[in-house]
């Protein structure tokens, strides 16, 4: 029996998963990712530093939610939602990030807040991240994908083609005769 076929197939079968349920998703994709037993991966453990994660498994990892929960997670998706709306010179001056910048990712992953202190760089904030961190970026994702199609669905003129004045669909690149 496929423990991450179980898994993703649970986690489909509702329109919105449960933290729970997304919970238990996210550990069984890092322990078949990682190749370790589920019992190893608790939510607030560290991928790099609890279960030796390196950045090839962080992109399996990825893959397996974006194909569960058909979402997509960009590289920058990883470390962007810790700058938010900050530059990258106000969010890490010098390469050190910022006291604004730390306390921007204790915000975001108050699951790591012990190891967000003065002197973090930003290429570190990966070896921040936990089973509790996917977590919450799969429901963020979720609540994007529910929120974009809400008004879609309740306004279905919101997405049909655009047409001129005279009623024709607007066609780019034709020419009139």
């Amino acid at each position: 029996m496929n423990t991450v076929a179980n898994a993703s197939a649970t986690a489909l079968s509702a329109p919105a998963a449960t933290a729970q349920e997304i919970e238990l998703a996210v550990r069984t994709i890092i322990a078949q990712s990682l190749a370790i037993s589920i019992d190893q991966v608790s939510p607030t453990v560290s991928l790099i530093e609890g279960l030796g994660a390196e950045s090839l498994d962080f992109l399996d990892i990825v893959f397996q939610l974006e194909r569960t929960y058909q979402i997509q997670i960009t590289r920058g998706e990883l470390e962007k939602p810790a700058r938010g709306d900050m530059s990258e010179e106000d969010f890490a001056p010098k390469g050190v990030i910022s006291d604004a910048g730390l306390a921007r990712l204790r915000e975001l992953m108050p699951e790591a807040a012990d190891k967000i202190v003065p002197g973090l760089r930003p290429a570190h904030i990966l070896a921040l991240f936990t089973v509790q961190t996917f977590v919450q970026m799969v429901l963020k994702k979720q609540a994007q994908g529910m929120a974009e199609a809400a008004p879609a669905a309740a306004n279905p003129a919101a997405v049909a083609p655009a047409t001129s004045a005279g009623g024709s669909q607007s066609t780019a690149g034709t020419s009139a005769a």
